[in-house]
C-alpha cells in the first residue's frame, strides 16, 4: 500500500513537471492586433519580421515584430499576434509579393522558425503519463477501499470475544435445535465422515428484522468453538468494476487462514439478488455474486469453512445461490410465540426494578407480532418512562405507555379545536365499533383521540392469540374496519376528511392481494401466480385488457360490499358509537375496561352474550 502511494507520488511530480515545461516552451507573450491594423502596418512598411511557422500558426494566426524593436534583444522585443480571416492566407496574399524585389513587402523578413522537437522518450512519456496517472489513481482508490473494508467492514470475532450462547437465544427453540445439530457436525466431524455424511456448506436464515438471525450466527460460532467473520452484503457493493468480486476472494482467503471458521454475511440479498435485473442484464453486483458462487464451490471439499447468510427477502435471492452444495438449508427464523415472548420478558425484567403489578403473561399477550428486538426496545422505553415519571418501580403503566409509543407513535402535541376533536372521535369510534362487531376481528384494546405520530387518533387492536395464516372472513372484516372511519364521518358528521386516505389505501391493498395472491376472488384463481418485480409490485403486463377490467370490477365489488356491511353495523350500533364518542371527548383515551363497560351498558343482554369472550371479561 505504501509502495503504491510512493510510485503514484513520483508519477504525479513528473507529470506536473512535464506539463509545466511544455507550457513554458509554447507560451509567447503577444499583443493581439486586428487584421485591418495589420494590413495598415504592412502598407506603412512598419513590420520587420513575420513568423509563419510559430505554434500559433495552426489556428491561422501569425506572429510578427515591428521595425521599432529591431535593435532590441529577443527577450525584450514586443510581439504582435493577428488572426487571419478564413478567406486570407499569408502564402497566397502576401508571400508571393514578398518575393518581388520591387514590392514594398520585399524587405520584410519572413521567418520559418523550426519547432523544437522532443525526443522519442519525451514524446512517449507525454503521451502515456496522463493515462498512467489516471490508472494509478483508480488502482490506489481500489486498494484503499479494500483496505478500509478489511479494517472496518469485515470483522473477525475470535471465539473468546463472543459473548452469546444458545441459552441467550430465547423464543425460537425449534431453530436452536437445528443449530445444535450443526454444532455437533462441526465438533464431531469423524462421526459424520464415517457415515459418509457431508455437513451443509451453507445456511440461509430468513425472517423478519429483529428475530435474532445475527445472534444465532454468533451463538453457533461460540458453541462450536470457532471464530466468525461478520460482514454485510452491502460491504461488497461498489462502483468500481471488479472490486466486489475482489473483496469476496479476499474474505475467503482470510477465512482459509484461520479455518475452521464461520463466515456470516448479513443482508445477503444486497449481492445475492436474482441475476438479469441490472442494466443490460449484467452489472457489478452480478460479478460479485458469480465470485461468491465460485468461492463456495471451491470450499466444497472441506468442512473447515461454514457460510451463513441472513436476509429479510428470501424471494429475491438467485436460485443458483440456494441450490444444494452452496446454501443447502433454508431456515426461517420466526417471530417469537407467546411462550417465547414470555420467556424473553422474564429474562429482560431481571435487569429492571419491577413492581408487583407487572404481569408477564399479560405483557406477552400485548406484544403479539413483535420481534425480540421490538420487545427489548419496548422494555427500554418503559424504563425511560419510569425515569421520566420519577417512579421507583417499572410498573404496568410504564410498559403500556412504552407500547403506545412504539405501536402508535409519540404524542405530537398537536392542538385540535372542538370540531376536529368531535370528528376524530366519531372516526375512531367507528373503527372500534366495527372491529368489535365484525366476525374474527382482533379485539380492540384502546382508542384515543390524542394525536400520535402522523395520526389525529388511533384505534389499537391486537390479536388474542398468535396467527400463522388468515381466513377470508378475517380479511373482509379488516377491510370493513379500515373503511369504518370514513363511513362514520360520512354518517355522523355529514362530511369526510383527508384523514381516511391511508385507511382506504390499505383496504384496497388487502382486496388486491386477496384476488391476485391468495386466490380469494371470484373465478380468478389463475392470477395467484402473477409475477412481481424486485419491489414486490404485481406485474400485470401478461394479462389481457378484459382480465384487467375483471380484476378492477371485482375490487370495486368487494369494497362496495364491505362498505355496506360497515354502514349497517354503524346504523345498528349508534348508541354504542355515541357513548364511546362522549367518553373520548371527556377522557381522550379509553382503555379495555372502558370499552367493556360501554358495551355492557349499551347492549341488550342478548347482544352482549354474542360478543367474543374478550369483551365479557371484566379484568382489564
Amino acid at each position: 500500500m505504501f509502495k503504491s502511494k510512493k510510485i503514484l507520488f513520483v508519477a504525479t511530480i513528473i507529470f506536473i513537471a512535464l506539463f509545466s515545461y511544455n507550457s513554458m516552451n509554447s507560451e509567447i507573450k503577444t499583443t493581439d492586433v486586428k487584421y485591418s491594423e495589420f494590413t495598415k502596418q504592412l502598407e506603412n512598411n512598419e513590420i520587420s519580421t513575420i513568423d509563419i511557422n510559430n505554434s500559433y500558426s495552426a489556428a491561422n494566426k501569425i506572429v510578427y515584430t515591428k521595425k521599432e524593436s529591431d535593435k532590441l534583444a529577443d527577450k525584450d522585443k514586443k510581439y504582435y499576434k493577428v488572426l487571419m480571416p478564413s478567406f486570407v492566407t499569408f502564402w497566397s496574399d502576401f508571400y508571393p509579393k514578398n518575393k518581388d524585389k520591387n514590392n514594398p513587402y520585399s524587405k520584410i523578413e519572413v521567418k520559418m522558425s523550426e519547432i523544437p522537437q522532443d525526443s522519442l522518450f519525451i514524446i512517449l512519456l507525454k503521451s502515456f503519463l496522463p493515462m498512467l496517472f489516471i490508472i494509478g489513481i483508480i488502482i490506489l482508490a481500489q486498494r484503499y477501499s479494500m483496505g478500509m473494508m478489511s479494517k472496518n467492514q469485515i470483522k473477525l470475532i475470535p471465539t473468546n470475544k463472543i459473548d452469546v450462547k444458545f441459552s441467550d437465544v430465547i423464543g425460537i427453540d425449534e431453530v436452536k435445535s437445528e443449530f445444535e445439530e450443526i454444532v455437533d457436525m462441526i465438533k464431531n466431524k469423524d462421526k459424520y465422515k464415517k457415515a459418509n455424511a457431508r455437513m451443509p456448506k451453507g445456511i440461509i436464515l430468513s425472517g423478519s428484522p429483529g428475530t435474532g438471525k445475527t445472534m444465532l450466527a454468533k451463538a453457533l460460532a461460540k458453541e462450536a468453538g470457532v471464530p466468525v467473520f461478520t460482514c454485510s452484503g452491502s460491504s461488497f457493493v461498489e462502483m468500481f468494476v471488479g472490486l466486489g468480486a475482489s473483496r469476496v476472494r479476499d474474505l475467503f482467503k482470510q477465512a482459509k487462514k484461520v479455518a475452521p471458521c464461520i463466515i456470516f454475511i448479513d443482508e445477503i440479498d444486497a449481492i445475492g439478488g436474482k441475476r438479469g435485473q441490472g442494466i443490460g442484464g449484467h452489472d457489478e453486483r452480478e460479478n460479485t455474486l458469480n465470485e461468491l458462487l465460485t468461492q463456495m464451490d471451491g470450499v466444497l471439499g472441506s468442512n473447515d469453512i461454514f457460510v451463513m447468510g441472513a436476509t429479510n427477502r428470501l424471494e429475491t435471492l438467485d436460485k443458483a445461490l440456494l441450490r444444494a452444495g452452496r446454501f443447502d438449508r433454508q431456515i426461517v427464523v420466526p417471530l417469537p410465540n407467546f411462550e417465547g415472548r414470555k420467556q424473553l420478558i422474564e429474562k429482560l425484567s431481571k435487569n429492571y426494578n419491577i413492581s408487583d403489578d407487572f404481569n408477564v403473561e399479560e405483557l406477552a399477550r400485548g406484544t403479539i407480532g413483535r420481534s425480540g428486538a421490538d420487545i427489548t426496545n419496548i422494555m427500554n422505553e418503559a424504563s425511560l418512562v419510569q425515569v421520566k415519571q420519577n417512579k421507583e418501580f417499572l410498573d404496568k403503566e410504564c410498559f403500556n405507555e412504552a407500547l403506545d409509543k412504539v405501536v402508535m407513535g409519540i404524542a405530537n402535541g398537536a392542538k385540535m379545536n372542538e370540531q376536529e376533536k368531535r370528528r376524530t372521535a366519531f372516526h375512531e369510534a367507528g373503527h372500534a365499533v366495527v372491529g368489535i362487531f365484525s366476525p374474527e376481528s382482533d379485539p380492540v384494546h384502546k382508542v384515543t383521540i390524542m394525536p400520535r405520530g402522523n395520526a389525529l387518533g388511533v384505534t389499537m387492536s391486537m390479536p388474542a392469540e398468535d396467527k400463522v395464516s388468515y381466513t377470508k372472513t378475517y380479511l373482509l372484516s379488516q377491510i370493513s374496519l379500515l373503511l369504518a372511519g370514513f363511513c362514520a364521518e360520512q354518517k355522523f358528521i355529514g362530511d369526510v376528511t383527508t384523514g381516511a386516505s391511508n385507511d382506504i389505501e390499505r383496504a384496497t391493498a388487502i382486496v388486491k392481494n386477496m384476488i391476485l395472491k391468495f386466490g380469494m376472488g371470484k373465478n380468478l384463481m389463475q392470477y395467484v401466480y402473477i409475477d412481481t418485480d424486485s419491489f414486490g409490485n404485481e406485474n400485470l403486463s401478461s394479462l389481457s385488457n378484459a382480465q384487467k377490467e375483471q380484476i378492477e370490477k371485482e375490487i370495486e365489488e368487494i369494497l362496495k360490499k364491505q362498505k355496506q356491511h360497515t354502514e349497517d353495523i354503524l346504523e345498528s350500533k349508534k348508541n354504542v358509537i355515541n357513548a364511546m364518542v362522549k367518553m373520548l371527548l371527556k377522557k381522550e383515551i379509553i382503555t379495555e375496561s372502558d370499552i367493556k363497560q360501554i358495551l355492557k351498558d349499551e347492549l341488550s343482554e342478548e347482544e352482549f352474550e354474542k360478543l367474543p369472550d374478550f369483551y365479557k371479561n371484566n379484568q382489564d
